[in-house]
């Protein structure tokens, strides 16, 4: 229901594009409200705590990947949290990731695999979004997030179309147009 009332938000400010880009955050905004990923691909089942963990790590890469962590960026992914978990909630992630996560080196290889293996294909598409958002909250997309973008969504196994197609979400390139 509510990734097809932001499909209709996002056509009536952006049309086309902007449905497809309110159907998408829709459906993400719908599957984290739900505050019980367990999505099966295998015998194994995704844990909330554990995907939010892990998104949030993917989050911090893409925020360092410019070499400049800036407070938009960081206000964006806090945003997000509170406003899918609630402050309380949203606050716990961010201590449990400050005090356990965070001291450990992350691998990116070793994050995308896990979403690979416990998430549906539309889920990655979603989290691949998100991650531009944030790339964007500065209003700007640089080369290495861009490359890190990339990294990410050939790490979790996303086909070059769809990838394409996200990017064109945020970054709009006149030579493009038809």
């Amino acid at each position: 229901m509510i990734k097809w009332l932001a499909a209709i938000i996002g056509y009536t400010f952006l049309r086309f594009p902007g449905a497809i880009m309110g159907f998408l955050i829709g459906g993400f905004l719908e599957m984290l409200s739900k505050n019980s990923i367990q999505i099966k691909t295998s015998s194994y089942t995704l844990r909330p705590e554990k995907f939010q963990l892990n998104l949030l790590a993917l989050s911090a890469m893409i925020i360092k990947a410019d070499g400049k962590i800036q407070q938009k960026e960081l206000d964006f992914v806090r945003s997000f949290f509170i406003s899918q978990y609630g402050k309380d909630r949203a606050d716990a992630i961010f201590k449990t990731f400050n005090t356990e996560v965070k001291k450990e080196a992350q691998h990116l290889d070793q994050l995308t695999r896990l979403f690979v293996t416990q998430t549906a294909y539309e889920t990655r598409l979603q989290i691949l979004h998100f991650l531009f958002g944030i790339a964007n909250a500065d209003g700007h997309i640089s080369a290495t997030e861009l490359r890190k973008l990339s990294e990410v969504a050939a790490g979790m196994r996303l086909r070059s179309p769809d990838f394409e197609s996200i990017k064109a979400m945020f970054i709009k390139e006149t030579d493009q147009a038809y």
